[in-house]
């Protein structure tokens, strides 16, 4: 606070490492220079956020330094701004940052990986071009796959691939429907399609088990989809997910079978299935805690700021009064003196109010907290079931 406060009365530049992103109140200066760009967005927001904070009254500029011969600081530097938004609008990073870091996107890792791959341009630009694309496919999926309909060659398959989309939500719609109208605690039953291929699990895992397809949904939103593999006592399979799709996208039709689960297989299903709600919704809430509690800090340092405000408004109402008692006892003039002394005391009354009031004025300032902290926090409520498709018994 001692290097604050000095740089707030005396000093016009502040140099800071990354440990003063963290905890400063900074929001009497507007202007911010990266002298280097973390490849972890959510660090350069917090650099921004010293200076986005309650109390600032004019617009926060961010500079970057960036060294343009460099192919690989160049695209990083595109990816946060284009990507992450990070140096666009009032609030730096958007939703759509947000958005990517939430669905797995390890971005810093990422970066990292390229880095120590990379040794020519040719090879930056290939390694970033593949990043890019895949921030896309995280971004905007749905519309991808519409427009890849739109764009088929003929009429019959657009109407084909379309027709299909359509059966598509009716049996989504009609399945969060179910769900969303049946009591918790029925959610386990039933599984409307239970599916089976005797030969498959031999021969690509030598084990039997199951396969659960499905997604872990708030309503009518799918939060993330479901692949899980287990064995036939419901433990589960470690696997490659781009390994063990294509396999499962070469059984074909005559080597699918309906089946009827016995009792006990019914009860590994059930099980299986109330251990993965929990767990889905203990990742959910790993994606959306921290974003919480950075913004329960943010709420903890405007608290702050404004009891400190209040100190200093109380310090300035005391120095003017000392200075009022002070030309009055070096006035001559018993009348100015009087009204020197009078002023004097105005202020004191004053004074003297707003300390009886201290502790109404705190509490109001952490009950408007707490109302800014819920309707934050409400965005991120969700009313989760688990939605299992498909039961594939192999």
């Amino acid at each position: 606070h001692a290097i604050v406060d000095y740089f707030e009365r005396n000093a016009k530049i502040l140099i800071l490492t990354d440990a003063g992103s963290e905890g400063l109140n900074l929001q009497f200066c507007n202007t911010v220079i990266n002298y280097d760009l973390p490849w972890n967005p959510m660090k350069i927001e917090q650099r921004i956020g010293r200076c986005h904070r309650y109390g600032q009254k004019n617009d926060v500029v961010a500079m970057n330094l960036l060294n343009t011969n460099n192919e690989a600081d160049k695209r990083v530097y595109k990816i946060l701004s284009q990507k992450f938004e990070l140096f666009n609008g009032v609030f730096g990073a958007s939703n759509v940052a947000l958005g990517i870091l939430e669905s797995g996107m390890n971005f810093e890792q990422e970066v990292l990986g390229i880095y120590q791959r990379c040794n020519t341009s040719p090879e930056f630009k290939k390694a970033f071009h593949k990043l890019d694309k895949k921030l896309d496919d995280k971004k905007n999926s749905n519309v991808r796959q519409l427009r890849d309909i739109l764009l088929t060659k003929s009429s019959d398959e657009k109407i084909n691939d379309l027709e299909e989309v359509k059966k598509g939500i009716a049996r989504y719609l009609h399945q969060v429907e179910y769900w969303d109208n049946i009591e918790d605690e029925d959610l386990v039953l039933p599984f409307n399609n239970y599916w089976r291929t005797p030969n498959w699990g031999e021969t690509i895992l030598g084990a039997h088990g199951y396969v659960f397809i499905g997604a872990f949904c708030n309503n009518a939103d799918i939060l993330f989809p479901v692949l899980l593999l287990t064995d036939d006592s419901g433990n589960y399979i470690d696997f490659d997910e781009d390994d063990l799709l294509p396999e499962l996208e070469k059984i074909e039709d005559k080597e699918i079978f309906d089946f009827k689960p016995t009792e006990e297989e019914e009860q590994i299903i059930n099980t299986t299935y109330v251990r993965l709600k929990e767990e889905m919704l203990k990742k959910y809430n790993s994606q959306v805690d921290p974003i919480k509690e950075y913004n329960r800090d943010k709420m903890a340092n405007w608290e702050i700021i404004q009891q400190e405000q209040f100190n200093i408004d109380l310090n300035e109402k005391l120095a003017e009064m000392e200075t009022f008692i002070k030309k009055a006892e070096a006035s001559d003039n018993f009348s100015k003196k009087l009204d020197l002394k009078k002023k004097a005391k105005e202020i004191y009354e004053k004074v003297q109010e707003k300390q009886r009031n201290f502790h109404r004025y705190q509490e109001n300032i952490h009950q408007e907290a707490l109302s800014s902290i819920t309707e934050f926090e409400e965005q991120f409520d969700i009313n989760p079931f688990l939605a299992i498709n498909i039961v594939l018994k192999f």
